[in-house]
């Protein structure tokens, strides 16, 4: 086994097709296909359910990539060590995050970050939290960015997302500093279908009320459209609304509530150098 054979099979892997994967990897079919097949034989198991919609991990590939997962995570950091120590700022550091936080966090931390070190790729993957704490564990990225779970992790906080009620200007508490569950549960809620969502229900399970939910949609863009034509209101997070929205008036809860926006890592005595560096560089960040 080689550590370019690893890098391969977790291509073809991410790829879910080996032609998608040489192509990418600058290989033939053939070449992407002995290097598997040279790991299979070793093994003497079958990794790869192949068949013409792609390739499928087979039950023992599951649990050979997750060890295959952490060897790639130790030799980037033999790697980074070595470029350190040679004084080259080379490397991957591979983010995962949430939408908003990528759009109104990561650019600023990105910046002053590439500024120092100009040759360091940084890789950034969105989904929910969820799978950002399942990405972790599997050492699919290095870094996670988001709002606090419950998971085996180091989570540092960083800031907090205040949630706010954004309503049409029609409405008789839009002209309001603050707005309180009771003075919007008549109305029809719109419920973001994202991370915000168990927050907002146990907000309103706090106060003894339900929601009057008529629509679960997942974009941001639509959801503030609906709100400005009038058709309901919502509840998001600071991270996730615009700076101007025309004719939706945007109102903080009272009570205060805010969610936990974090960076977490599998274990921080195990990063490389230059994932540390950014590790760090997040931590010390003061969002303003």
């Amino acid at each position: 086994m080689t550590i370019h054979q690893v890098q391969v099979l977790l291509k073809v892997i991410e790829y879910g097709n080996i032609t998608r994967a040489s192509e990418q990897l600058g290989y033939t079919q053939s070449a992407v296909s002995q290097m598997i097949n040279g790991l299979e034989t070793e093994l003497g198991v079958k990794l790869l359910n192949r068949n013409r919609k792609g390739v499928t991990l087979t039950r023992i590939g599951e649990k050979v990539v997750t060890h295959y997962r952490e060897i790639n995570r130790i030799w980037k950091c033999i790697s980074d060590e070595v470029n350190m120590y040679q004084g080259l700022d080379k490397g991957q550091i591979r983010i995962g995050t949430v939408p908003s936080i990528a759009a109104k966090v990561l650019p600023k931390l990105i910046g002053v970050f590439k500024k120092k070190y100009p040759n360091i790729e940084l890789l950034l993957f969105e989904g929910n939290s969820e799978s950002i704490v399942t990405w972790l564990n599997h050492s699919e990225i290095d870094i996670g960015i988001y709002h606090h779970l419950p998971a085996n992790l180091y989570f540092s906080k960083i800031l907090d997302d205040q949630l706010f009620v954004c309503l049409p200007k029609t409405h008789p508490s839009s002209d309001q500093q603050m707005v309180t569950i009771s003075e919007i549960i008549d109305s029809c809620f719109i419920m973001p279908n994202m991370d915000c969502d168990q927050l907002i229900t146990e907000v309103f399970d706090e106060h003894g009320f339900h929601p009057n939910i008529k629509y679960k949609i997942q974009d941001i863009s639509t959801i503030l459209t609906m709100v400005k034509e009038g058709i309901g209101l919502t509840i998001l997070p600071e991270l996730s609304i615009p700076d101007t929205i025309p004719n939706v008036s945007i109102c903080p809860l009272n009570p205060k509530v805010e969610r936990v926006i974090g960076v977490a890592v599998k274990d921080p005595n195990s990063l490389s150098p230059i994932v540390a560096e950014f590790y760090q560089h997040v931590r010390n960040l003061i969002y303003k």
